[in-house]
């Protein structure tokens, strides 16, 4: 897909042209993770906000791999969570 980054995930050392995206005020980032999973504290959106392009984050993994890079990635805590509503889907 064009404009799409993969970047291997690292817990202590996240890489720096990651950062450096999730930090630019051209785009909203948000993290694509289930709203089960986010704090009471967490933004949690049903769609993007307008403005701003949409920066999606996605947790490539399996459910075990996914939760844990989603707790133990601390630069991920401020963003939002965008969650998919799979009830919501039309054939």
């Amino acid at each position: 897909l064009p404009d799409t980054e993969a970047f291997q995930w690292s817990r202590t050392e996240p890489p720096q042209a990651l950062l450096d995206l999730v930090a630019h005020p051209d785009y909203q980032p948000m993290v694509v993770f289930p709203a089960s999973y986010a704090g009471p504290d967490r933004q949690v959106l049903s769609a993007p906000p307008s403005g701003k392009p949409p920066l999606f984050i996605m947790l490539d993994g399996t459910w075990t791999e996914a939760r844990k890079m989603f707790r133990k990635s601390p630069y991920l805590d401020a963003l939002p969570i965008i969650s998919v509503d799979l009830s919501r889907i039309s054939a």
